[in-house]
Formats: structure tokens, sequence, C-alpha cells
């Protein structure tokens, strides 16, 4: 009788789920849950996994276009194993990490034709067997590998498919851009039971958040998917906004950027264009809210008799 079909032996893990990768240890550490899915080896003809027919919609069930999908192999891609990516949309390279090494994918072994990225593990390196926690491998004595990520932005498909005869796992992504508000009001708030609110907006989405006077209060980074403008404003109860300058700073992926403020004044509002905010982004801008000064104007009286 024939040998009947043997199941792929598929597992979540998480990142990292190989000792040597670069995913997880040496680049995008804290990925949260089980993203990786693992398998068993003897699949030198290819296992092939698809995530198909991608809609995305905002909260009122409108689609949106600024996101993507990202795929990569998170262990590593040694001698003897193939990997590809294939998308309907162009794959753009998303982090090469432990690249160099001599093992594992870097970009001298990627080859892409745009909807088709190919990458072969190279020849080389000695082992030594190890008993795993979910079957037995052979390690590599220099623990150090390589791992590409690439990512198409708004797909209808996107799959990684794997030609290896040893254990292997993928991993996908979403990618977004987020962003947050901050704001600091001023312990020396005037008026009648003053509130700050700071907001960020982008499309139909946004998200605020209330300080009191010497508070200083932050919103939730918040998932955009529209692909506008970032609006940025604080908002003044109980008072009169117009007795305060704002002082506007903002980060970039938690570095300071103090490209996206150019040209900002001191008022309540300010706007970070699109074309300054990359795919990706984490951006976090902050309101320090300060009474303006107050100025008075000595003028001559002269009195007859």
């Amino acid at each position: 009788m024939p040998t009947p079909p043997q199941p792929i032996g598929k597992s979540p893990n998480g990142a990292n789920s190989y000792y040597a990768a670069g995913l997880g240890n040496t680049g995008f550490e804290s990925i949260a849950g089980q993203p990786a899915l693992l398998f068993h080896g003897q699949q030198g003809s290819g296992v092939s996994m698809r995530i198909d027919s991608i809609t995305v919609t905002d909260p009122t069930g409108a689609p949106v276009p600024d996101y993507a999908f990202v795929t990569g192999d998170s262990e590593s891609t040694e001698a003897g194993e193939t990997v590809m990516f294939r998308s309907d949309k162009t794959l753009t390279k998303l982090a090469s990490l432990q690249g160099g090494t001599g093992r594992g994918c870097d970009d001298t072994r990627t080859q892409t034709t745009g909807l088709l990225v190919t990458y072969t593990g190279p020849a080389g390196g000695t082992l030594h067997p190890v008993n795993g926690p979910f079957w037995p491998f052979m390690q590599y004595d220099v623990q150090k590998s390589g791992n590409i990520l690439y990512y198409s932005y708004a797909p209808g498909y996107i799959d990684q498919e794997i030609r290896a005869d040893t254990p292997n796992g993928a991993i996908f992504g979403f990618l977004v851009t987020k962003a947050s508000a901050t704001v600091k009001a001023p312990s020396d708030a005037r008026g009648d039971d003053p509130k700050f609110t700071a907001s960020v907006s982008s499309g139909s989405n946004s998200a605020s958040v209330d300080a009191a006077p010497g508070e200083t209060q932050s919103t939730d980074s918040r998932v955009f998917l529209s692909g506008s403008d970032l609006k940025y404003r604080v908002d003044v109860a109980g008072s009169s906004p117009a007795w305060y300058k704002y002082n506007w700073t903002c980060t970039r992926n938690d570095r300071a950027d103090p490209t996206l403020t150019d040209g900002v004044g001191d008022g309540n509002e300010m706007t970070v264009p699109k074309t300054k905010i990359s795919f990706g982004d984490r951006i976090s801008c902050s309101a320090d809210v300060q009474l303006r000064p107050v100025t008075f104007e000595m003028k001559d009286r002269y009195w007859r008799q």
C-alpha cells in the first residue's frame, strides 16, 4: 500500500524561534505572541503558506489603503534551503538581520523581480547534534544566522514557500503606521476648572486624552490606516486657548525628529504631512502648554490745569 500523506507538523512559536536567528535576537526583539509557524523537515518539494483575499477596513467598515503584510523566514535559511516570497504587489525589503555572517540569507544571496523574492542558504559551516524542544536537529557551531524580511503594500495576497529537508519556520506580520499625542498642562492655568485635551487624527480615526493643570497625559498609540496627514490639536475648556502658547515636539520611532515640526508656530494646532511620514513609522507629538507672558504698555498722561 502507498504511504499515506504525512502532516506537515505545523506548530506556533514565539520569536525568536531559533537560537541563531537574527529575528527576535538582534532585531524585532519585542514581537508578542506566537507569530512563527514551525514545521518539521522532509519537505524538500516545498511547503507553501498564503494569506489571500485580503481586505482591511476602518471602524466604520470603509476600506483603507495604508497597510502592508510582512513575511520572512522566522529561523534562518541554511545550506540546501530555499525560501520564496510572492505577492500581487511589489515586495520591498523591510530589514536584513545579521547579514554578512556567512550563514543564512543576506542581500548578496537574494534575487527579486519585484513580485517574487528568492533566496538560497549558503553552503559551509560545521554542525553538531542537539535535542530540541520539538525534534532533534543539527546545530551550527557559529551561532549567528541571517534573516531577511520583505513587505507588500496593500496586497491582495502574500505567500511564502520554503523548500527544505530540515525543520524550518515562517512568519507573517501586519505593518502599519501608529501615532500618539501628549499634552503637558500648565500648573498655573487660569480659569474655572480648566481642562486641556490633546488629540491626533487621520481620516476618520482619532485618539484624545484629557489633562488637568500640572498633569502630563498621553493617548495610546493608535493605528492609522487612511494614509492621510496626521493632525494634532490641543483644546482648552474652562479657560481661553489664547492665553497659552503651545510648544510642539515630535519623535519618530522613539527618536527626536525636529523635521516633523518644521514651520510650526506656537498655536494649538499642528499637522504632520503624510509626505514626511515613512510607512510603518511610529509618530508621537507632544504639546508643552505654557501661559503666555502678560505685557503692560505704559503711556504718559498729561494734566491740564
